[in-house]
């Protein structure tokens, strides 16, 4: 008969899983077995929260012995006690205890016996009895190992993986007020750059995984969906609740089995899923929130401010009669319009729902979820509506099939503002508020008497300005002109997985990515209005529809060797065909504001239709072999013959490889005495060659199209230029680095990496007698080389406070290393040049000096450094300056007490310099008498001796570098302070598992120089953005 604590049996019958019942000592027959259910949620230490806390079975047989001894087995991570490890006498199958939820055992061996004691998630120790033992278990890297997917094959570890792989988990993106995903990853991977250059509710984000590998082709990295290939706007349509994961993989080795689609990163997306044999779970939560210009450092002049600066354009105004007049009716009434604050300046509602099921039976696993989200641009003719529906299922048809689909839905309705995309046109909002003059009212002045300075109150809304040379106003022009567009987004895949003997995994996929996008525009003739510019209407229609489907099927084979030689073999195929099509028509005349139909309009000004289509197809083979010899050595191998239809005969064929090594170190003997302190350390290195493929269809095809007139009739020319010898660009990724954890608490990974473009796509100026400017051809050569790193700090980590910091940085450095024809420059913009040796974002000005105190003018440098007041832009020169940000910078860190939790994260980028368009006009006496100015333009010099940089109003302005700005910045790019309530608290409920509440604010602070509305522009200079936005939300989370 065999004796049990009591203090560690569960009741399996009715106990509550957060209490423990108490139990006398049991005697039980040696014919059973005995399984004991242990817990003790209030001390679970964080990473053993991702485990199952232990099932264990112990014989009751156990022989008794003579003597006993006891002791305490904690973590030496945090030195908490270790709840049910198994402690047992080494050699014996009947002689063994488990520990209480104090950590404590005892068992039957004489002391020196040899004792094993094993935990899930922790290494096995072997020690000697004696008494009163104090046991110290060190947490097993190898089994807590962040799973990740990535390639074709199975998910791995990270602490197998010999290639440079980062992992976002989903907790990170979900709640952020915005649609767009991409914008929640910035500063959260070293390495990776993410731009939100627009505040627009339906606008995108770029993304460049270490710099950007060419000038001609893609620079997007490529997008995978649960394994199938996606495009970029796919990606950022997603709505974030609905992701599992994104995996970023960056160097050659982890990137290179695909292919021609590879040479700019991979972006892995993983959408959740149910989990076999779980309860189901349902998840509902909303939040409503307000979005708010997020900054501003440009202050325009008011109506006196505007009024006394006349008076410096032009002294003599000083005794105009009319003027003075003017100038006493804005002062007495107080009549200024802040243009920023009236167009832009209300704060933008936002509406978010999500809705989810998931769990699974012991065959089934599923999940179903709906999202809603709704936001209002602060512009108030944008906005963005979303609807999203998801459904993945897993089905176990039998021990050896398994078969699955994971399927999104998508319908999204957008507006963008009105000229939004003419930057510099007077009715583009962002751009008009700068310009519009403060002394315009957007409202009719009623009773306005001059002479005294009083009016007597505010009318309708006026639709056009005659302070301002009748300009219309641009609100009325967006209600006469409303245009909107939406889009059907469809992605699916099927898969079949077949095993049919151990180790070796089938798979066959099929996945669609489609979506239909429909553009709508009406502008409504002005018949009867006070103003009748558009004596009839217009209206136009366009559409477009892209499918892309995508077959892949691998073989995997994992198998052992001598139990130390650990190898897994796939093979896969896989094809893609992409095809476009697009369809735009316009009509006129309209004349009856409610019949705006195509039909409707007149034949003579209907034009004639445009049309467009284009297909692609891909074969590729590929294979990857990884090999882990005692978890001490790996080597991964990969390879991929890729063809493509968007190339040449005879270059239509590519092949791409990559191998890595990597060493554990710690896994070595002679490293065990270190492991107390050092608990990991990773070396690896990895070579291999990648391509890109990212251009358009039919580039290397002479292609016709209508071009020109003769005699009043249109004709057909070739448009393009053919060049039968197009093909691929290829990138060489160098990559090494060095990883490890220290005192299991501070993780860290260093990388090193050398990005070589080869066969680079460039315009080659050709003589207009050909009938064309340039040609592309592959004849260019550049690097990226760089270096980055990441650190994970456990600041405090303890059962009722856990504080956690995680730095994710990295700098790259771009170079051209050839051209073409010998050249080494060539001038391809007036403020940028191709230079060996040079970043091709770098800018190529004329150099701004200072203003001479002496006579107000502006004094430049030539391109030997010497002054003069001769503005001549054979004296540009490379200012050593670039729109490339070479270092970006990440920070999150996250402090928990008991329920309540702070998460902080901050990004930003440095190195970088923006051309700041709008002071060309906002700092311009020749505009100042028409149009607003910035308040800088009151220390313009006025006479001998000011010190300013603000010339005189004689002085011409030029496009030099008075207008380069530095453009970094650093943004509180995320806050959230949430209160997870107790669960004893839901207890009475009986239905509600969890519930949430939280606040959650974007882009809440930014520090930077730049003086313009946002440094956050993905482009070289900026004029007209729309301005970037702050959020702030409020949000609930039930669980049931």
């Amino acid at each position: 008969m065999v004796q049990f604590d009591a203090n560690i049996l569960l009741s399996c019958l009715s106990t509550s899983p957060d209490k423990v019942e108490s139990h006398k000592y049991a005697s039980l027959s040696a014919e059973y077995k005995i399984t004991l259910y242990l817990h003790k949620q209030q001390i679970f230490m964080k990473k053993r929260l991702t485990m199952t806390l232990a099932t264990l079975s112990l014989s009751a047989g156990m022989a008794m012995a003579q003597s006993s001894v006891t002791g305490v087995v904690t973590s030496s991570e945090d030195g908490e006690p270790v709840i049910g490890a198994t402690v047992k006498v080494k050699g014996s199958t009947d002689q063994g205890a488990v520990t209480n939820v104090d950590g404590e055992f005892k068992i039957n061996a004489k002391p020196g016996t040899e004792l094993i004691i094993t935990y899930i998630g922790m290494q096995p120790k072997t020690v000697k009895a004696s008494g009163n033992m104090r046991i110290s278990l060190d947490a097993d890297s190898e089994t807590l190992g962040e799973v990740v997917v990535m390639g074709y094959g199975s998910a791995r570890k990270l602490g197998t993986i010999a290639g440079s792989v980062a992992t976002v988990g989903g907790d990170k993106l979900t709640n952020r007020p915005v649609a767009n995903i991409a914008d929640a990853l910035q500063g959260q991977v070293a390495g990776l750059q993410v731009m939100t250059s627009s505040g627009e509710p339906s606008a995108t984000a770029s993304m460049r995984v270490r710099g950007f590998s060419s000038l001609n082709a893609s620079t997007d990295p490529l997008y995978i969906l649960d394994g199938s290939i996606i495009s970029q706007n796919t990606f950022l349509s997603l709505n974030p609740n609905d992701i599992e994961n994104i995996t970023v993989l960056k160097d050659a080795s982890s990137t290179a089995v695909y292919g021609s689609l590879a040479a700019n990163g991979v972006v892995i997306i993983t959408s959740k899923k149910g989990k076999f044999g779980e309860a189901a779970t349902v998840t509902v939560s909303a939040q409503y929130g307000v979005s708010v210009l997020a900054g501003d450092k440009t202050t325009m002049m008011d109506a006196n401010q505007w009024m006394a600066f006349q008076e410096m354009l032009t002294p003599s105004i000083a005794s105009n009669a009319d003027y003075l007049r003017k100038r006493n009716f804005y002062q007495k009434t107080g009549i200024s319009t802040n243009w920023r604050e009236y167009l832009f300046g209300d704060a933008a509602p936002t509406w978010q729902v999500d809705a989810s099921v998931r769990g699974g039976t012991q065959s089934v696993n599923y999940l179903v979820s709906f999202g809603h989200y709704k936001m209002d641009g602060i512009m108030d003719d944008s906005g963005l509506q979303r609807e999203t529906l998801r459904a993945n299922i897993e089905i176990n048809a039998a021990p050896w099939l398994k078969i699955g689909s994971n399927g999104n839905l998508a319908f999204i309705k957008a507006s963008t503002t009105t000229w939004g995309s003419t930057s510099n046109s007077l009715y583009n909002k962002a751009f008009a508020a700068r310009m519009y003059l403060p002394t315009q009212s957007p409202y009719e002045i009623l009773g306005a008497d001059y002479d005294n300075g009083t009016f007597t109150g505010y009318g309708k809304k006026l639709h056009a300005y005659t302070n301002m040379s009748g300009l219309y106003s641009p609100e009325w022009l967006a209600d006469l002109q409303p245009s909107s567009n939406d889009r059907i987004r469809i992605n699916e895949g099927l898969y079949v997985n077949i095993n049919p003997i151990k180790g070796l995994n089938i798979r066959s996929y099929v996945g669609l990515d489609a979506n239909d996008y429909r553009s709508h525009y009406i502008c409504y003739n002005t018949q009867g209005e006070d103003y009748d510019i558009f004596p009839t209407g217009r209206a136009a229609e366009s559409m477009s529809r892209f499918y892309r489907y995508t077959v892949t099927n691998t073989a995997e084979y994992k198998f052992n060797v001598a139990k130390r030689h650990d190898f897994t073999v796939l093979l896969g195929q896989e094809t893609t065909k992409s095809h476009s099509e697009a369809f735009s028509t316009q009509t006129g005349g309209l004349e009856d504001n409610r019949l705006t139909l195509m039909p409707f309009g007149k034949q003579s000004l209907t034009s004639i239709p445009g049309q467009s289509k284009s297909d692609e197809v891909r074969n590729s083979w590929f294979t990857q072999i990884n090999y882990n010899y005692d978890g001490r050595y790996f080597v991964d191998l990969s390879g991929r013959r890729d063809g493509s239809s968007l190339f040449a005969e005879g270059h239509r064929w590519g092949t791409f490889g990559s191998a890595a090594l990597m060493w554990n170190a710690t896994a070595e003997k002679f490293m065990q005495p270190a492991k107390n302190w050092l608990n990991e350390l990773h070396v690896k290195v990895s070579y291999g060659v990648v391509g890109n493929s990212g251009i358009s269809a039919n580039l290397f095809r002479a292609l016709t199209g209508t071009s020109g007139t003769y005699g009043g009739v249109t004709g057909l020319a070739t448009v393009n230029a053919s060049n039968p010898e197009l093909s691929w660009e290829t990138v060489n990724i160098l990559n090494a680095g060095i990883s490890g954890k220290l005192f299991h608490r501070l993780t860290f990974n260093v990388e090193f990496y050398d990005k070589r473009t080869n066969n680079m796509l460039l315009y080659v100026p050709v003589s207009y007698t050909t009938g064309y400017a340039s040609r592309i051809k592959n004849i260019g050569n550049m690097y990226n080389r760089g270096v980055e790193f990441s650190l994970v700090y456990d600041i405090i980590r303890n059962k009722d406070w856990y504080w956690n910091a995680n730095v994710a940085a990295g700098y790259n450095r771009n170079r051209i290393t050839k051209l073409f024809n010998g050249l080494n420059e060539y001038v391809n913009s007036s403020s940028s040049k191709y230079e060996i040796g040079h970043d091709p974002t770098e800018f190529y000005m004329v150099r701004w000096s200072h203003v001479d105190p002496r006579d107000g003018q502006n004094v430049w440098l030539d391109k030997y450094g010497n002054e003069t007041k001769v503005y001549d832009e054979n004296n540009r020169v490379q200012t050593g300056k670039t729109s490339n940000a070479p270092w970006t910078f990440g920070l999150q860190t996250t402090a928990a007490w008991k329920g309540l939790q702070l998460d902080v994260q901050f990004s930003g980028v440095f190195g970088r310099s923006m051309i700041n368009q709008e002071r060309y006009f906002t700092e311009n006496p020749t505009f100042g008498s028409t149009w607003n100015q910035s308040t800088k333009m009151l220390s313009m010099w006025m006479k001998p001796g000011d010190v300013t940089y603000i010339a005189a109003a004689s002085a011409t302005r030029q496009f030099d570098t008075h207008l380069l700005e530095n453009a970094n910045f650093l943004r509180l790019k995320s806050l959230q302070l949430s209160y997870t309530l107790p669960e004893k608290w839901l207890e009475p409920t009986r239905i509600l598992k969890g519930v949430k509440v939280y606040f959650v604010s974007r882009n809440l602070l930014t520090f930077t120089s730049y003086s313009g509305y946002d440094p956050e522009v993905d482009s070289y200079l900026s004029i007209g953005d729309y301005p970037n936005t702050r959020q702030f939300s409020f949000g609930a989370q039930l669980t049931f």
